[in-house]
This record gives structure tokens, C-alpha cells and sequence, in this order.
């Protein structure tokens, strides 16, 4: 998966939201207006029409498809109206869009909304948390299929059809919180694409190379940000987001300036990580500081030059190590 925007709210508390990050504006400008509070986002009631605050990243998702996603941050549990959440597929100027938030005494739901007008879509997911909680809601819109999950799991709590709504629109996310103690505010935002490409030639039994924008191929075949893959024989890719090669099991995402999807396990990368523990596929380890993966397999290089711009995640999209510092 690759970021095209996200927000994590920051900044003095009672500033709006697009003061604080010009990223983001108002859905409909006539709502009220989201405020910075305590490094989330707060519903300033009073200060519009009296809807809640939501906003949309002016970023242009790359296609209809990709997933929006936001901490979601319990204050207290008096309130069953006050809730948060995020919107794909979003229209400017009018509240057309999917919606999936969660608020106390209900759970998560998700809503297709089509000229401010709400209609929800599958089942309300019973979940209750108690302050001091969160919960990453994530909302993912890929062709007709419109889901819902929460934290890192790999199966959604809520899936629906509805082909209501096929243009990309914006991310965004929404405020329906006014209390400093009460109710549930949103933090850390994201939007990303589902996946990095795809380049498939296959190779079969022997060996393949080839390469792509992103640093893969598969079999000889070429593409943008495609897989490296060579059947049961070898494969090699190479491309601006770096060198890999090797075929051995584990399977995760390496995302940094540019993102690219390997399957293998890891040695010898050449910038500085930190490893989060754990054991995930053949990744076992990485020496901080050094920088360097020890587990053998597959080497990741030629990274583009960027600071702070690297991610390791497996499949399910749990990140398991960062880049710390520059990629010379």
C-alpha cells in the first residue's frame, strides 16, 4: 500500500483544521468547523450550520480504489450520539460519500451518503470500548466493495456491494465530538492506495528477471511497482525503489519514497532501522542503528534519497520496522 495523504492534527489547540494543515477544507463550508485538541480534532459546534466537522485531504487518490484510516480516540462513554470516523469517494462541496465511524452504544457502522442524505449499508459491529481506548477504523472502497475494518485485522467487520458511488473523490474525515471529556476524536489520518501494482509474466519453473518503476518483476515480465516472483526458481527486479532479489519465504511490504511489494526474507539494507519485535515470516531481526537485516534471501538497495520515508509491514499491514535518519 501507498500513502497520498494523511493528517495527524497537530498544533495549538482551538485552531481549525485547515488553519493547522491547508491540506485539508471543508466538505461543505457551511458546516461547523473541526479544532485541534489535545493533537486530534475536535467538533466546534456553533461555529456553522450545526452539522459535524468534515473535512477532505485535497490530495487526488490515483483511482477509485484505496482505503482511508484514523485512530479513533475514546474521551468518555456518557454521550451515544457523539462519534468520528472517515469518508472515501467524497465530492467537494456536497456530503456524497462512504462513511464508517464508530460511536459509544452502537459500534462501527458504515453509511453511503449521497447529497447529505444517509443510508446505511450491512450491519451495525457491536463493539464498546471505555475511555482512554482507540480504535483504528479503516474504510476500504475497491470497485463495488465497500468494507470496514478495525486495527490490523485482515478480515473486515462490515462488507457491503453498492455501486452507488464509482468516482475516486477525496479522503477526509470526520469530527461529531464538541465535548473536551466525552464523546470520541479522530488522530493519526491515512489514506492509501490497496496496492503498489503489479507486473506478472511468470516465469514457471526456471528463473525470471525484469524490472519496474517501483523494483519488481515477475518471470521477465515489466510494470510499475510490479512482483518479484520466478516460480520455484529465482527472480530478479530492480527499479528506483530499490534492488531485490532472492526468492526465500516470508512475505511483506517494503514501503519507502516509492513502495514495493516483495516476498522473501531480508539481509543486508543499507540505511538505519528499528525493529519493533516479533517474528513475521523470515524476518527476524534487524541490528539498530546499523541498519542491517540479518536473516538472508532477499537484499533491498539503491533506496531513494529521503529521511524518515521507510516502512516495512507484512501482508496484513502491521508495520514491523521504520527507517531512521536518511537514505544516502
Amino acid at each position: 500500500m501507498a500513502q497520498f495523504a494523511n493528517g495527524s492534527f497537530t498544533g495549538t489547540d482551538g485552531t481549525e483544521l485547515n488553519a493547522a494543515d491547508s491540506n485539508f477544507v471543508e466538505v461543505v463550508s457551511a458546516a461547523d468547523n473541526a479544532v485541534l485538541y489535545n493533537g486530534r480534532l475536535r467538533w466546534a459546534n456553533g461555529t456553522g450550520n450545526g452539522d459535524p466537522a468534515r473535512y477532505r485531504h485535497t490530495a487526488t487518490p490515483p483511482s477509485a480504489d484505496y482505503e482511508v484510516s484514523a485512530d479513533l480516540y475514546v474521551l468518555g462513554t456518557t454521550s451515544t450520539t457523539f462519534n468520528a470516523g472517515v469518508v472515501a469517494r467524497c465530492s467537494a462541496g456536497v456530503m456524497t460519500c462512504y462513511f464508517a465511524r464508530w460511536r459509544h452504544g452502537t459500534g462501527i457502522q458504515l453509511f453511503r451518503y449521497a447529497n447529505n442524505v444517509a443510508t446505511q449499508l450491512g450491519s451495525t459491529y457491536a463493539l464498546e470500548l471505555s475511555a482512554g481506548q482507540t480504535v483504528r477504523i479503516r474504510l476500504r472502497c475497491n470497485g463495488s466493495t465497500i468494507s470496514v475494518y478495525k486495527d490490523s485485522d485482515s478480515s473486515p467487520v462490515i462488507s457491503a456491494t453498492d455501486a452507488t458511488i464509482t468516482a475516486a473523490g477525496y479522503a477526509g474525515v470526520v469530527s461529531a465530538t464538541n465535548s473536551t471529556s466525552d464523546g470520541v476524536m479522530p488522530d493519526n489520518f491515512s489514506a492509501d492506495t490497496l496496492t503498489a501494482g503489479a507486473a506478472t509474466a511468470d516465469g514457471g519453473t526456471g528463473a525470471g528477471t525484469g524490472s519496474g518503476t517501483g523494483g519488481e518483476a515477475t518471470g521477465g515480465g515489466s510494470g510499475t511497482n510490479g512482483a518479484a516472483d520466478g516460480g520455484t526458481g529465482t527472480s530478479t527486479g530492480s527499479g528506483s525503489g530499490g534492488t531485490a532479489t532472492g526468492g526465500a519465504a516470508g512475505s511483506f511490504t517494503f514501503d519507502a519514497c516509492e513502495n514495493s511489494t516483495h516476498s522473501g526474507a531480508l539481509s543486508g539494507v543499507s540505511v538505519n532501522w528499528t525493529w519493533l519485535g516479533g517474528t513475521v515470516g523470515d524476518i527476524t531481526s534487524i541490528t539498530n542503528g546499523s541498519g542491517t537485516m540479518t536473516t538472508g534471501g532477499m537484499t533491498i538497495s539503491g533506496l531513494p534519497t529521503g529521511a524518515g520515508c521507510g516502512l516495512i509491514r507484512t501482508t496484513d499491514g502491521t508495520v514491523v520496522a521504520y527507517q531512521e535518519g536518511t537514505v544516502a
